[in-house]
């Protein structure tokens, strides 16, 4: 007797090494976002340290939890609750562990049959959750003393948190708020109307905070809502950020004035078409194309990198007045300057067809095969040209891809 139990003693230790060594990988990422995002179905926010964690099955734990802070919901500090989630990965170690804090959003347990076999209703005394969004809502370590700002949102009845008083409440939370959660916010802020979020003074105000003074990863999100559209309430921060900040903020600030149309820009194009740096170069092309500055553009449309070439043959407006350099475009050395020149050829419509038809009956014509590829792109409006080129023209290769455009089978050309 006593040399079986030194065996399942053993066994049990083995058994433990191994589970011990399967559950060290990765575990799942917390998503600020999903925590953010899941105010609409929660019941509870809470700051919980873990307790005891235990599996119920295959893919589903639970866990004593002793709760620290309270955010919104009925728990107070100090109550004792169990949590549970599901682990769909099961390589993979268990998201909490023992002794560790986290912020949760919480839903009741589920009513479908797996749940009620879990947790019977006569076990559900209201103490009982399990992690929203399919057990990632939550963040790891919080700063429990800036989460007032995520109290005021969830807090919010649901129809003032989708209207004005959210979108000051998400902006108080990305201004002053814990970091990762700041990041949420803004993400779920930048889904808004721009326009929305410049009629609100309390929105525009911690935006400008946060250009301010913020980290650089909430300036630069803050930055690339403005670029969605015109804010004037933020033009004097883009600004400041554009003329004194020589990194990647001041550079975003830039664009997003181009793609505002802002006066500001116009003196800085010529320089920047001759910068060194091809991001500079890039944004000459697309300010160049706002401000139809005509000289910039056929100095650019030589630039010895495609990227800037492409930026033109991309973002000019597809009408008549940009076929000349676009079908210049067309016969570029590299191949993805030449697809997006003849997608935005094809856009121009009916007007383009003289255009193509003459570069595909010159013979040679190095622009003939991407004005193939507009045609295409054409739809019924070029079918007409495009069976003409298949049939009669004495470019083999101008044939056999106008015949592929057209879905025939190399037997039949």
């Amino acid at each position: 007797m006593r040399r079986i139990r030194l065996c399942a003693a053993i066994l049990a230790c083995a058994l433990a090494h191994c589970t011990e060594q399967r559950t060290e990988g990765r575990r799942a990422a917390e998503d600020p976002v999903a925590l953010l995002g899941a105010v609409s179905v929660a019941t509870a926010y809470a700051h919980v340290r873990f307790d005891r964690i235990a599996r119920i099955d295959r893919t589903g734990y639970r866990a004593e939890c002793i709760v620290r802070t309270p955010v919104s919901g009925p728990l107070r500090a100090g109550d004792k609750i169990t949590i549970a989630w599901e682990e769909l990965a099961t390589h993979r170690a268990p998201r909490f562990r023992s002794g560790e804090d986290v912020l949760l959003a919480l839903t009741p347990v589920p009513s479908t049959s797996l749940w009620l076999h879990r947790f019977p209703p006569q076990l559900r005394d209201g103490k009982t959750f399990v992690v929203a969004a399919q057990g990632d809502a939550f963040v790891r370590e919080p700063d429990s003393s800036r989460l007032a700002w995520l109290q005021a949102y969830v807090g919010l009845d649901p129809a003032r948190r989708s209207g004005p008083e959210g979108a000051a409440a998400l902006a108080q939370l990305a201004a002053r708020g814990e970091e990762r959660l700041a990041h949420a916010a803004l993400k779920i802020l930048s889904q808004r109307p721009a326009g929305q979020l410049g009629a609100q003074p309390e929105v525009i105000a911690a935006l400008s905070q946060i250009l301010r003074d913020g980290p650089t990863s909430l300036q630069l999100l803050v930055v690339e809502i403005a670029r969605t559209g015109p804010i004037p309430g933020l033009r004097s921060a883009i600004v400041e950020r554009a003329q004194h900040d020589v990194g990647e903020v001041g550079k975003l600030a830039w664009a997003t004035l181009v793609a505002w149309q802002d006066p500001l820009v116009r003196p800085q194009v010529q320089a920047w078409a001759e910068a060194q740096d091809t991001y500079w170069r890039r944004l000459a092309g697309q300010a160049a194309i706002a401000f139809d500055m005509r000289e910039v553009l056929e100095k650019l449309r030589s630039d010895p990198e495609a990227s800037v070439r492409e930026v033109l043959a991309r973002e000019l407006p597809a009408t008549p007045r940009s076929l000349p350099l676009l079908t210049t475009l067309l016969s570029d050395p590299d191949e993805g300057v030449r697809r997006a020149a003849a997608l935005t050829v094809a856009r121009v419509g009916p007007a383009a067809l003289p255009e193509l038809e003459a570069l595909i009956s010159r013979p040679g014509d190095p622009a003939a095969p991407a004005a193939v590829l507009a045609l295409a792109e054409m739809g019924d409006m070029g079918r007409a040209l495009l069976e003409k080129t298949a049939e009669r023209n004495p470019d083999e290769r101008l044939r056999r891809l106008a015949a592929l455009a057209l879905g025939r089978a190399q037997s039949e050309h």
